[in-house]
């Protein structure tokens, strides 16, 4: 896992709660992944209404607990993809405190990150 201390947050974007779904919409049309760093938390709340939210942090923390193996916490992640991508809709995922790296989580043979994400990265420059 990547430490969020040690990324380069200096350009990134900030904007309000209001235009992220502008945001989202921009990226999308211009095929890129966004990132939000949700700095007070309103972020996941906002989208648990107006799209489909996937609480992957919350899944990487049961697996590091004990309490679900990586393969379970993964499956629920692809899970989300898949649905989001049947829908056509909008998928946010909750990383909480945690900054995985894809490409090494490949190593369990639910989630292939370098096919997924580029470069195994969610690469963007949005936070609130």
């Amino acid at each position: 896992m990547m430490n969020i201390n040690n990324v380069d947050t200096s350009r990134w974007e900030s904007c309000s709660l209001r235009s992220i779904v502008s945001k989202m919409q921009e990226a999308k049309h211009t095929n890129k992944w966004l990132f939000i760093w949700d700095k007070i938390g309103t972020v996941a709340t906002y989208f648990r209404y107006q799209a489909r939210l996937c609480d992957y942090g919350r899944e990487i923390h049961l697996a590091k607990r004990g309490a679900k193996s990586h393969e379970q916490a993964l499956e629920v992640f692809r899970d989300a993809i898949i649905s989001a991508q049947r829908s056509g809709g909008q998928l946010l995922i909750d990383l909480e405190d945690e900054c995985p790296d894809f490409t090494e989580q490949s190593r369990y043979g639910v989630l292939n990150g370098q096919r997924v994400f580029q470069n195994g990265t969610l690469p963007g420059s949005l936070s609130t």
